[in-house]
């Protein structure tokens, strides 16, 4: 299997995300992103460096208020 991962996952670190309701302590770390990276090279599995496309074919395909909204939330 092909596992997509850039240096850049070390970098998402949130300290609390929303959970049923209530904020709760985010799970993501960049211990975490090292552990399933490990983990994925231990299986076998081939590490595939992230390409960036831009929006533009994310624009192709979603609302543009879909996309504003993310953008910006």
């Amino acid at each position: 299997m092909r596992v997509f991962f850039s240096d850049r996952h070390a970098a998402h670190s949130p300290k609390s995300f929303m959970s049923k309701g209530q904020i709760a302590q985010c799970p993501e770390t960049p211990e975490r992103a090292d552990v399933l990276l490990e983990s994925a090279r231990a299986g076998g599995h081939q590490i595939m460096d992230i390409t960036p496309f831009g929006l533009e074919p994310v624009q192709r395909i979603h609302n543009p208020g879909l996309v504003e909204f993310l953008e910006s939330a």
